[in-house]
């Protein structure tokens, strides 16, 4: 899940903290407005602005280094670094505070939330390198937090991909579970194009074993049982890349 850079205006995300909510643009210090601001409250903002729409980042504990109060004399505070959410769901802050424009000190805050938003959830399991039926799915809201990959958000998004395993029922998806669908099954007949010196030569072969298009996997030659490597085409041919053995006819 992308991670941007805090660009939230404060006057912005001071209004959206109550709701868990953040996204933005222009990056601003942060004005102390008498007690109604600390450090804490600093660091969820940052942490809150730190997760695009339409997820959103609702923090749950936050803890301060070195803890305490701002001291006197600080009327502003200005994120430096902002990164996560991790796996975790934690956000590390860094925060300069000011005195009108001049730093005065720095502190730092590990924010630890949830991560939630819409995504592609399987509806039932998902065969793996089968095609996904579009009734086999919906938009979720769901706990993205410890989500390793990026999230599809619709179905058409998954239109020439199946899973690279079985994918249970309620699963949210991300690119990375998924991968091209094959076309080319493994026993299937195929057309092996050898080039060479500006001469094509296509024989046929037998495939042994399934690929999608850009893959290489090994062909046998149907008359003389010769083995080669070829490249998958979204035709379904090969192209042969080197010959790998002589073989022997199954």
């Amino acid at each position: 899940m992308p991670k941007p850079r805090l660009t939230l205006p404060f006057a912005f995300a001071a209004a959206l903290v109550p709701a868990g909510a953040g996204a933005g643009s222009g990056p601003a210090a942060i004005p102390v407005a008498g007690p109604a601001l600390s450090l804490e409250r600093a660091a969820r903002i940052a942490a809150i602005a730190a997760v695009s729409a339409p997820d959103r980042f609702t923090p749950v504990v936050c803890r301060i280094a070195p803890p305490g109060r701002l001291p006197d004399g600080v009327t502003g505070l200005e994120p430096v670094g902002v990164d996560g959410p991790n796996a975790s769901g934690v956000v590390r802050v860094r925060l300069r505070m000011l005195a009108g424009t001049a730093p005065v000190g720095e502190a730092s805050a590990t924010v630890r939330g949830v991560v939630r938003g819409p995504v592609l959830v399987a509806t039932r399991p998902l065969a793996g390198g089968q095609p996904i039926p579009a009734a086999s799915l919906a938009v979720l809201e769901a706990d993205l937090t410890s989500l390793l990959g990026e999230p599809l958000r619709a179905a058409g998004e998954t239109e020439g991909l199946v899973p690279r395993r079985t994918l249970g029922a309620g699963r949210p998806l991300t690119r990375q579970a998924l991968a091209p669908a094959p076309v080319v099954r493994r026993g299937q007949e195929v057309r092996l194009r050898i080039e060479s010196a500006g001469l094509t030569v296509t024989v046929l072969g037998v495939a042994r074993s399934d690929g999608a298009p850009g893959e290489l996997l090994l062909a046998e030659s149907a008359v003389t049982g010769a083995v080669f490597r070829g490249r998958v085409q979204t035709d379904g041919s090969l192209v042969v890349v080197s010959r790998v053995g002589s073989g022997r006819r199954r």
